[in-house]
């Protein structure tokens, strides 16, 4: 017997029911009906009699009404199987449109998500940034206000030193007045006060006339450095001097000139010696000392870091001299031109001695044999062998090595042209016997022209002079004598 069906089974009739609800609902009530019946009239009171005896009669058996809507509903079977499997079918698509639609909207909701993290940073950021714009606006305001205020400063006040050390703007400056505007080093302080005062500023700081000169001293150090480290990077330099006197003192004045890498002629002041006589010797041995001070002081200061400079090596870089047309300078050029000469074997030689060995066995010698042999010994040998090594050379080198040109100054060409002319001109008012400008006699050659003898009248018209020249040279003697 089939199972009964309970009440949650039922369709509710709220529900509307499809047809094969509807035919499920109807056999369920015809096999109630029937069952129902059986029981009432065919089953005896006691329940002695049992399932499998039990026999039932031909009035209760199934009728053809019954069997047609039980094969009816049997040939339906198929057709709601088939419109079932459809329906589940278009479910699946459903389903699946619908997990596809699902996976599309969490893409586009974590998407979102991640672009409304984004910008809630950026609202954050942009809410910090506007909270601290005014603190900000003040500290620029405030920074700005201090960088005024030390500019206004810096331009109302000058320092002369910075921590207590005299800044490298002074020091050069100091030197400007010094060696170019003849400033005296006493005045330097009071010209810095003046020149502020005119400008509208404060000087801050003073300077000592002792520091003023250790400034110049510093300022000769490092001009005679850079002239040297010049000197040794060109190929030939050319020196010039002239001297004078003033109340019995010598001076003589030397100056450099040579051409740098860039084309440019150079001309450097080398200082101003006192000498004790205008001999050609003596101001040989100024040249001398110059440059061997000026050799000494790189060696000092750039020790370890560059070659040693050598007097001799700067010396065989002169290629020419500039003077006047004085004997005294005719014989100087000479003797600097041997100087030259020697500082060039000097140095061949050494290369030579070098290598054979000569200075390494004059260092074995004894203290004694060393005081027999002495400096001049040596000099001559080296001058003997450089001599020879020198003669080895070609034409061409020994020009090169040779090569010196002596410059006179243009004033004494002048001053002689001027002469010349005046000397011309007198003896042009002699030959046509035409007299000249009146004789410029001194106070002796006047009075022995009056009442002085034949002789004596003779002499004095002929040591006299006349005309511009002689005038030019009274007017000189009268407005600025030299004593």
């Amino acid at each position: 017997m089939p199972a009964r069906y309970t009440k949650h089974d039922r369709w509710k009739p709220s529900r509307k029911r499809t047809i094969a609800q509807q035919q499920v609902t109807s056999r369920m009530k015809a096999q109630s009906t029937h069952t129902k019946g059986l029981l009432k009239e065919n089953i005896p009171p006691a329940a002695t009699v049992s399932s499998t005896e039990l026999t039932l009669p031909n009035a209760i058996l199934p009728t053809s009404k019954n069997f047609h809507i039980r094969y009816r509903n049997e040939r339906l079977m198929p057709q709601a199987d088939q419109e079932a499997a459809s329906q589940t079918q278009a479910d699946q698509q459903s389903l699946a449109a619908a997990q596809t639609s699902l996976t599309a909207a969490k893409s586009e909701a974590k998407h979102l998500q991640e672009r409304n993290e984004i910008l809630t940073k950026r609202n954050h950021a942009l809410g910090m940034r506007v909270s601290r714009a005014p603190l900000q606006k003040a500290h620029a305001v405030k920074k700005a206000t201090a960088r005024t205020i030390a500019q206004t400063t810096k331009h109302t006040t000058f320092a002369l030193k910075n921590k207590n050390i005299i800044t490298d703007t002074v020091c050069d400056t100091i030197c400007k007045l010094v060696a170019t505007h003849d400033v005296p080093v006493s005045s330097v302080r009071g010209v810095f006060g003046v020149i502020a005062d005119c400008l509208g500023i404060a000087v801050e700081g003073d300077v000592s006339t002792r520091s003023i000169g250790r400034v110049l001293q510093e300022a000769d150090v490092a001009a005679n450095v850079q002239m040297v480290d010049e000197m040794m990077e060109v190929d030939g330099v050319t020196l010039s001097g002239d001297g004078t006197s003033h109340k019995n003192v010598n001076y003589q004045s030397h100056h450099i000139t040579y051409t740098s890498h860039d084309g440019k002629g150079v001309t450097r002041f080398v200082g101003i010696q006192h000498e004790v006589n205008h001999t050609s010797e003596t101001q040989l041995q100024g040249w001398k000392d110059v440059l061997h001070d000026m050799c000494d002081t790189y060696n000092t200061c750039m020790a370890g870091e560059k070659a040693v400079a050598d007097p001799r090596e700067v010396v065989s870089k002169v290629k020419g001299m500039l003077t006047d047309h004085a004997e005294d300078q005719k014989k100087l050029v000479r003797l600097f031109s041997d100087w030259k000469r020697t500082s060039l074997l000097w140095q061949t030689t050494e290369g030579v001695i070098t290598t054979a060995g000569g200075m390494e066995a004059w260092e074995a010698l004894t203290a004694g044999e060393q005081h027999l042999r002495s400096s001049e010994a040596l000099r001559q040998l080296k001058l003997t062998i450089g001599q020879e090594k020198f003669d080895g050379l070609t034409e061409s080198a020994k020009e090169s090595i040779d090569f010196f040109i002596w410059a006179g100054c243009c004033m004494h060409k002048d001053l002689n042209a001027v002469k010349g002319g005046n000397t011309r001109m007198q003896s042009w008012w002699a030959h046509h016997s035409i007299d000249g400008p009146i004789l410029l006699m001194n106070r002796d050659n006047a009075a022995a022209a009056l009442g002085g003898s034949s002789i004596a009248q003779a002499r004095a018209l002929h040591v006299s002079q006349r005309g511009a020249a002689k005038a030019l040279a009274l007017a000189g003697a009268v407005f600025r004598h030299k004593d």
